[in-house]
């Protein structure tokens, strides 16, 4: 951005040797490239703030913490029923700990990764015990649809990639796409 209003303000600010009007003082050049930056941002800034709210639905919560930090049993009357699928679900945290403790003795990269990926698993489905949900509302599924179909995309454009480079780019495309689409799942 600063580049770009520099281009182009220079050319008003730099003499013209060609010119039979005189250069334009220090002062008054600092001041045209100090307001003509300040415009920019504005308006930069500006049009970020009105078109975020077109498409609000799509970033609103995009965080990767969950629902685990809202009070999830609000009610002791079907508390027990979830508790008990909770318990299985703890049990099994539990278990994978103990494995992961021993996977981090032998140092396997590979192996130490799917088994953290494993707990996540664990504690996503745990957590949905404690907080159910109903269906998603209409207009929250065809988002999601219409991001399934971007990951679909995305993936196809994951397998044709030819070159390391062009490989990590459409796998962090991808990914981003999958998380998105994580976030609607989770409203």
């Amino acid at each position: 951005l600063i580049s770009a209003v520099a281009g182009e303000l220079f050319p008003l600010i730099a003499p013209d040797k060609d010119s039979s009007r005189p250069p334009p003082s220090t002062l008054g050049s600092y001041l045209a490239l100090i307001l003509g930056f300040t415009a920019g941002l504005l308006f930069m800034f500006g049009l970020e703030r009105i078109t975020d709210g077109f498409d609000a639905d799509d970033d609103s919560s995009d965080d990767d913490e969950g629902d685990l930090s809202v009070r999830l049993l609000s009610d002791d009357s079907d508390g027990p029923d979830r508790m008990s699928e909770f318990q299985v679900h703890s049990k099994k945290l539990r278990q994978e700990a103990g494995n992961l403790l021993r996977l981090l003795n032998h140092g396997s990269r590979d192996n130490i990764d799917e088994q953290i990926h494993g707990m996540e698993v664990q504690v996503h489905r745990a957590g949905q015990h404690l907080s159910p949900r109903g269906p998603f509302a209409p207009h929250n599924l065809a988002r999601m649809k219409f991001h399934a179909k971007e990951l679909c995309e995305a993936g196809e454009t994951l397998q044709r990639t030819e070159s390391v480079r062009a490989a990590r780019h459409a796998l962090v495309a991808f990914d981003g796409c999958l998380k998105h689409l994580h976030s609607h799942a989770k409203r």
